[in-house]
């Protein structure tokens, strides 16, 4: 590589970055919108099921929507989808009513309520942008880690599957915010604001508490550290849990007391676990996990391995993708092996950082402490519940938002952004995994829109 010519680049991205990433925001928005309006609601049909006939209720999120809609009440039973927090149904069904009002048409309804999910989507990637930047991640690392965010194919996916995912998402990326802000400013009202949040997302999935770790953790090290400031820090600590708790377990314990339903409770699935050995799961990924982006749900040996189940429902989410066309196929295997490009080097990057004192103690805390909860508790999930579809990147989407903030940021917001040839090969995939991912999911809806 041309040193002077990767030194101007560099030059060039610092002083527009804020425009650049502009851009790209706009361009990722209009895309995000195109696929939602392009592709029907059902296109990611993870426990949607059946559209209600409003006399039988269906179990799943649909049902659970229109249900919503119908009743205007909590569900009285746990049914299917319906052990979920409510959060999430009932704002669809704010959006899917009036429509169905209107026209007394519940796919048109449906097919609103997915594009206000694509925006929430597309929300994800601004409050990713924030917090990157409250880590003074900026000029060139800030245009790609906003450009591998923005053009994720997770959100692509979340964002047009009509269920509590991406939602859940949403608040928890909020949840991080405002907790670093708070790790910064000590203002009650950024850890209100972080607490306020992890209700909110505890209410659209339970799972949003597994960011209470990591939360914790930098509570315990403020309050032994921060010794001049004792009584202001556990009052806010307790507000934060005033917040937070009450409102957050809230259904959980309404479907305890009322309906007898265990905290712990996941809808069972009619399928039977598979049982392959250990290294199977966590060895290497397969050859066909390498060489294909369709799924084969009866293959236990092939398409098992956590890693690389974790890939392809990143990139391609469960027998979504359309591979008709030979040189799409192609593109995908290839946009795989970029990706694990990316995610190696951002890995090995992430963990070098743990031990260097770019970040405070606090933000180290916080970054490491939620990466890891969300990791273990991911292991625990696919190891507790033996099904292909169990191993998901729409379960843990936040830990890439954190590999990211974990590698390049710095407490320090002077020092010089200087990037060396192997991190410019780096961006180089990284633009590459943006590309392939936006051809990918373009040109199979013009094909098959035409």
């Amino acid at each position: 590589m041309n040193t002077g010519f990767l030194y101007k680049t560099n030059q060039f991205i610092d002083r527009n970055s804020e425009a650049i990433s502009f851009r790209v925001f706009i361009f990722s928005f209009i895309m995000k919108m195109f696929y939602a309006l392009a592709m029907q609601f059902d296109i990611s049909a993870h426990d949607l099921w059946d559209i209600s006939d409003w006399n039988t209720i269906t179990a799943g999120t649909l049902g659970y929507v229109q249900y919503m809609f119908q009743y205007r009440q909590l569900p009285d039973f746990f049914d299917g989808q319906f052990y979920h927090p409510p959060l999430f149904f009932s704002l669809a069904a704010l959006v899917f009513g009036p429509v169905y009002s209107l026209t007394k048409d519940e796919v048109l309804a449906f097919e609103v309520v997915q594009v206000a999910n694509m925006i929430v989507a597309f929300l994800i990637t601004v409050v990713a942008y924030k917090l990157f930047k409250e880590l003074n991640i900026r000029g060139t690392r800030l245009v790609f880690a906003n450009l591998f965010i923005c053009f994720c194919p997770t959100l692509y996916n979340m964002g047009a599957c009509i269920n509590n995912d991406c939602l859940m998402t949403l608040f928890c990326a909020l949840v991080l915010l405002y907790a670093l802000k708070w790790a910064k400013t000590r203002r009650m009202v950024d850890i209100i604001l972080s607490g306020l949040f992890l209700a909110f997302g505890m209410l659209t999935k339970v799972s949003a508490v597994l960011l209470a770790p990591g939360i914790g953790l930098l509570f315990l090290y403020v309050l032994i550290t921060d010794k001049k400031n004792i009584k202001r820090n556990i009052i806010q600590y307790l507000v934060f849990a005033i917040v937070s708790i009450p409102l957050g377990i809230s259904f959980a314990v309404r479907n305890y007391v009322k309906l007898g339903m265990p905290f712990n409770y996941i809808m069972p699935l009619d399928a039977e676990p598979f049982d392959v050995p250990l290294i199977t799961r966590i060895g290497l990924p397969s050859i066909k996990q390498m060489t294909t982006c369709i799924t084969d749900f009866s293959d236990h040996m092939g398409f098992t391995n956590i890693w690389g189940q974790t890939v392809q429902s990143m990139l391609f989410d469960e027998m979504l993708f359309n591979t008709s066309i030979e040189p799409l196929f192609y593109l995908s295997v290839a946009l795989i092996w970029i990706t694990y490009v990316v995610l190696i080097y951002l890995l090995i990057r992430f963990l070098v950082s743990l031990v260097k004192s770019k970040y405070s103690i606090e933000n180290k805390i916080l970054i490491y402490g939620c990466y890891f909860s969300l990791m273990v508790s991911y292991f625990v999930f696919c190891f507790s519940y033996k099904h292909i579809c169990t191993m998901h990147m729409r379960y843990i989407f936040c830990t890439l938002i954190l590999l990211w903030a974990g590698t390049f940021g710095s407490d320090d917001d002077s020092k010089k952004n200087v990037i060396s040839k192997h991190e410019w090969l780096f961006y180089a995939f990284t633009a590459l995994f943006s590309i392939s991912s936006l051809v990918l999911y373009l040109i199979p809806i013009q094909f098959q829109f035409s």
